[in-house]
C-alpha cells in the first residue's frame, strides 16, 4: 500500500520535474489552513530549489468561482495542495485539455478523472488521510522524489499533521507514514521529541497563561480563564514565579507536573466533568530544534496554530511566507498578532457557544449549532473543533455548525468522533449529498467535514443531514456515494 503511494508520489515528481524543462511557470493553488499552507509551501520549496517558475495562490474553498480566479491567465500545469480530491469533475471541466496534479488527503468520490489529471492521495492506496498521511505528508514525498535534499522539508510535513489533528488519539502522536516523516525530521537534526505535558507556550508563556491557552482538550474553566488558573496553581502549591522571572512549563519537576496533571482532573470533576476530559493531556512533543526557543515556532503545535491563524484571520500569504523560512522580525511580529488576535476570537466564541443552550439545538441524530451573527464564517471550523472536546458534545451526536458568510451563503461545518465513526458515521458523505440537494456544495473527511450552502436552504440542508447521519448510523457502514466538492470545515 504504502509503496504503490510512493510510487505515486515519484510520477508526480516526475511530472514536474520534467515540467521545468519546458520554462513555463506552474500554478501552484493551496488551501487556507495549516495542512495547505505547509503543503504549498513543500511544493514551492521543491520547485525553487529545482529552478522551476511557479505562481501560488491560496483559497479559503475550491469552487467554480474561486476556481476561474486562481488560475486567470489559463496556466498550463495546475498543482493542487489540499484541495481538489472531492473536485475531480469540477477540475476537469474548468481546466480541460490542460495539465492538472492534485496533492491530496480527504476522501475521494468516484467519479471520472480527465487523462490530463494526476492525483496522489493516501486514500487511492488503502492508507488512512484523516490519521496516517495529511497533503502536506503527501507533498513531502512527492518533493522527497524530486530530491532527497528536500528531506529537510520533513518539518514542514510534520507541522501540517499536527495542524489537521492527526495526533487525535490516546498517545497524542503520529502515526502510519507520518512517523517516517517524523523519523526524517529527527535524523536531519531539525526535530526532537519527548513526551510531557501538552500545555500550549510551554516554553514561551508563564505556567499560568500556558494553562489558560490550552484549548486541545478544551479544559472548561481553566481555558480561557488566567483567573482560575493562578487559583488552582496556588492550590496546588505551585509557583509561577521565581524571583522576578516568571516560570514556564519547562520550569516544574517531574512532582509539580505530575501535582498538576492529578490537579487538573480533580478540578474537571468538582465541576462536574468526567476525568476523561483531561485525557490529551499528555503526548508527544514535536520541538524544531532550529528554531528559537523563545518563539512560538519552537513547538510543532504552537507553530501549526499560527499558520492555522494566519490563514482563519485572512492572512494566509504572512503565513505562507513564514512557513517558507522568512523569519524577518516585521513578518514573525505581524504573525504573533494574528496569532493573538486569532485565540482571542476562538475564547470569545467558545464562552458565546458553551455559556447559550440557545445555541446548541438537538436534532434526531445530531446537533445543530447556530454560530450566525456569533462567529465569522472564517474561524466557525476553528471554534467547532474546541467544542468538540467539550465533554457533553464529544461523542453522544456530531456537531454541524453553520455561519453567515454573506452574498446569501452560509459556511457549515461538521465535527464527529472516533467512536461514531466506528459505528458508521461519515460526514464528508453526508455534507455533499445534503448540500448538494440544495444547490451547495461539500465534502471532506468522516471525521470533519464543512459545506457552502444557500441561507434560505438551511433548514431543508439540516434536515437532509440528519436524516443521512441517521442512516449512517443505522447502517453501521457508510452512506451511498454522491458528488462531493472540495470544501472543509
Amino acid at each position: 500500500m504504502e509503496e504503490r503511494l510512493l510510487k505515486a508520489a515519484r510520477e508526480a515528481a516526475e511530472l514536474l520535474t520534467n515540467w521545468g524543462r519546458k520554462d513555463v511557470p506552474v500554478r501552484l493553488i493551496s488551501h487556507v489552513d495549516t495542512d495547505g499552507q505547509t503543503s504549498g509551501a513543500v511544493v514551492a520549496k521543491a520547485l525553487l530549489r529545482a529552478g522551476i517558475g511557479f505562481q501560488a495562490r491560496v483559497i479559503q474553498q475550491l469552487d467554480e468561482l474561486s476556481l476561474a480566479e486562481a488560475t486567470v491567465g489559463d496556466p498550463e500545469l495546475t498543482v493542487l495542495t489540499d484541495l481538489g480530491s472531492g473536485s475531480l469533475e469540477l477540475l476537469g471541466r474548468a481546466l480541460k485539455g490542460r495539465s492538472v496534479l492534485v496533492i491530496d488527503h480527504h476522501q475521494v468520490i468516484e467519479s471520472k478523472a480527465a487523462d490530463t489529471l494526476l492525483h496522489v492521495n493516501p486514500h487511492l492506496f488503502n492508507v488512512s488521510g484523516e490519521k496516517e498521511l495529511s497533503a502536506s505528508g503527501t507533498a513531502y514525498f512527492v518533493a522527497k522524489a524530486m530530491d532527497a535534499k528536500n528531506v529537510d522539508l520533513s518539518s514542514l510535513a510534520v507541522l501540517g499533521a499536527l495542524g489537521d489533528l492527526q495526533d487525535r488519539n490516546a498517545e497524542r502522536s503520529l502515526t502510519g507514514m507520518n512517523k517516517t516523516i517524523v523519523q526524517d525530521a529527527v535524523e536531519s537534526g531539525l526535530l526532537r521529541t519527548d513526551v510531557d505535558l501538552l500545555l500550549f507556550g510551554r516554553e514561551t508563556r508563564p505556567l499560568h497563561r500556558a494553562l489558560a491557552s490550552t484549548t486541545n482538550p478544551f479544559l472548561p474553566g481553566l481555558s480561557g480563564e488566567e483567573d482560575q488558573c493562578v487559583a488552582l496553581l496556588a492550590k496546588l502549591d505551585i509557583p509561577i514565579r521565581e524571583g522576578d522571572r516568571w516560570r514556564v512549563l519547562g520550569d516544574l519537576t517531574q512532582d509539580e507536573k505530575k501535582a498538576l496533571f492529578n490537579g487538573i482532573i480533580a478540578f474537571l470533576v468538582s465541576r462536574g466533568f468526567p476525568a476523561a476530559s483531561s485525557v490529551g493531556l499528555i503526548g508527544t512533543l514535536y520541538t524544531l530544534v532550529k528554531e528559537d526557543r523563545l518563539t512560538p515556532l519552537r513547538d510543532g503545535r504552537e507553530f501549526s496554530s499560527l499558520l492555522n491563524a494566519c490563514g482563519r484571520v485572512g492572512r494566509p500569504g504572512l503565513g505562507l511566507t513564514i512557513a517558507l523560512g522568512d523569519r524577518a522580525p516585521r513578518a514573525l511580529d505581524e504573525a504573533y498578532e494574528v496569532l493573538a488576535e486569532y485565540r482571542k476570537v476562538l475564547a470569545e466564541g467558545m464562552k458565546l457557544l458553551t455559556g447559550s443552550q440557545d445555541r446548541v439545538k438537538e436534532l434526531n441524530a445530531i446537533h445543530w449549532v447556530n454560530c450566525e451573527n456569533a462567529v465569522s464564517d472564517r474561524v466557525v471550523s476553528s471554534v467547532l473543533s474546541l467544542l468538540a472536546t467539550v465533554p457533553i458534545f464529544s461523542s453522544a451526536k456530531p456537531l454541524v455548525a453553520t455561519a453567515a458568510m454573506g452574498n446569501g451563503r452560509l459556511k457549515v461545518s461538521a465535527r464527529g468522533s472516533d467512536p461514531l465513526v466506528g459505528r458508521g458515521l461519515n460526514l464528508g458523505v453526508a455534507l455533499a449529498q445534503a448540500s448538494s440537494v440544495v444547490g451547495g456544495t461539500g465534502g471532506g473527511h468522516r471525521i470533519a467535514a464543512g459545506a457552502i450552502i444557500p441561507a434560505g436552504k438551511r433548514e431543508d440542508f439540516l434536515r437532509s443531514v440528519d436524516e443521512l447521519v441517521a442512516s449512517q448510523m443505522e447502517a453501521g457502514s457508510l452512506g451511498p456515494s454522491g458528488r462531493q466538492s472540495q470544501i472543509r470545515g
